[in-house]
């Protein structure tokens, strides 16, 4: 009989301490997300806004506000990319920092590729058809009623 009340008294014992276990294990794992802020800026130090913030190797992100505002969840391990049209995409490892300023360094050579087309745009690379550009000068050479009048024989 005093064995089958030690048994007993050792799986009680057992229980409580999974179930302890299993109350406060993930509070470890909530515990490890954090929300991080800051600002981004370019070199003229002015924000920059809708620069895309994304947690490496996942599909968490966000981006700044007009002001070059953001707030993101991540964890101490993991890694912020920075990326913007223009610019050169830089990494930050979160590690113990909440608030992050950081400034972005221009890629003019990025920019040069871009050819903005009325309905998006594409690299100059991707582009089958001809570019035409006519000056605001050779524009206003001609009265015409409409942009379309004023574009005809000088554009194809």
């Amino acid at each position: 009989m005093e064995k089958n009340y030690v048994h007993q008294k050792f799986k009680r014992t057992i229980w409580k301490h999974l179930l302890l276990l299993m109350l406060i294990a993930p509070l470890g794992l909530f515990a490890q997300q954090k929300t991080i802020s800051g600002n981004v800026k370019d070199a003229k130090n002015e924000s920059l806004p809708s620069v895309s913030i994304t947690v490496k190797g996942t599909q968490r992100g966000t981006s700044t506000d007009a002001s070059g505002n953001f707030k993101i969840e991540a964890s101490s391990n993991e890694t912020l990319v920075f990326s913007f049209i223009g610019f050169d995409s830089q990494e930050v490892a979160v590690g113990n920092q909440t608030s992050f300023s950081m400034i972005l360094q221009e890629n003019a050579s990025t920019l040069n590729e871009v050819v903005v087309v009325g309905y998006g745009t594409q690299k100059k690379r991707d582009i089958t058809g001809s570019v035409v550009s006519v000056s605001e000068s050779t524009l206003k050479e001609v009265p015409a009623p409409n942009l379309l009048n004023a574009l005809k024989g000088r554009a194809a």
